[in-house]
């Protein structure tokens, strides 16, 4: 089922502010275990690995 677009963007803007806040534990809460992110050349998989990227 779809998520309504208020719900996705809520969702981004928490994971967002526990970055903003150096809080893993939130973050770790809004991703899923398999997140991947694209910063600039390089692709960190895993949540572990963006927690500790950034």
């Amino acid at each position: 089922m779809a998520m309504p677009e208020q719900d996705n963007k809520a969702l981004v803007r928490q994971g967002y502010e526990a970055l903003n806040e150096r809080d893993p534990d939130a973050f770790r809460a809004a991703h899923a275990d398999d997140i991947v992110i694209h910063d600039h050349d390089e692709e960190v998989h895993g949540i572990d690995a963006v927690v500790d990227h950034q």
